[in-house]
């Protein structure tokens, strides 16, 4: 039941950005994490903070280090 709670919290609907609600979501991820943005309910784009970003292409780059 955890999985699909968490697959609810992480997901905003496009047009929430179309009702002016970037800034509240900019925030949640801050806060909470990444967000999958759906349109037409599919995924289309992830939402991540910069340092996240930054977290996961350092590790990446660790892993082709230790290839």
């Amino acid at each position: 039941m955890s999985n699909i709670s968490a697959a609810i919290i992480n997901t905003v609907n496009i047009s929430m950005f179309n009702r002016g609600m970037a800034g509240k979501i900019f925030d949640d991820v801050k806060k909470d994490g990444a967000k999958v943005v759906m349109k037409n309910n599919k995924a289309e784009c992830v939402l991540l903070s910069p340092e996240e970003y930054i977290r996961l292409i350092d590790a990446a780059g660790d892993m082709e280090i230790k290839k």
